[in-house]
């Protein structure tokens, strides 16, 4: 609980220092911040945290809840995830993967900012258990998004 409550106060601290700037491109303060919540798995903490979010931000999901390797589901994550980051402020992502890596390229274009959520499993490299993106050779995705 104290995890989440960091990451709204930290989507609070950049909504109050963005609306300290008077530039015509940054939040008003009669606006609220967008937030875009992206996600390669569907689990109930993440939809927690969208709950969470809604009650603070005006929330938009990428959560997909069935990642596929083929062609077709990469072009659209790649033009989901893209348009998604064009409506918003901030992007919080769950996890480094290739949809973590995509949110932070267009986010980096976009000039937007971002906050990755590290688990595990991207971390991880137990050989003995197979077990980890470190060990199954994911690392290029990973290293960029940190």
């Amino acid at each position: 609980m104290q995890f989440r409550n960091l990451f709204v106060r930290c989507l609070k601290f950049y909504r109050r220092n963005s609306q300290r700037e008077n530039r015509a491109d940054k939040i008003t303060m009669n606006q609220k911040l967008k937030v875009l919540l992206v996600s390669s798995y569907d689990a109930q903490f993440v939809r927690n945290d969208e709950s969470i979010l809604k009650n603070h931000f005006i929330t938009e999901a990428a959560i997909f809840s069935n990642p596929k390797k083929s062609l077709s589901y990469i072009l659209y994550s790649f033009v989901q995830i893209f348009s998604a980051v064009r409506k918003t402020d901030v992007s919080l992502i769950w996890f480094a993967d290739f949809r973590a890596f995509l949110t932070i390229i267009f986010s980096q274009i976009l000039k937007k900012k971002t906050l990755l959520i590290v688990g595990g499993y991207e971390t991880a490299n137990e050989p003995e258990m197979k077990y980890g993106s470190v060990y199954k050779k994911k690392i290029f995705f990973i290293k960029y998004a940190l």
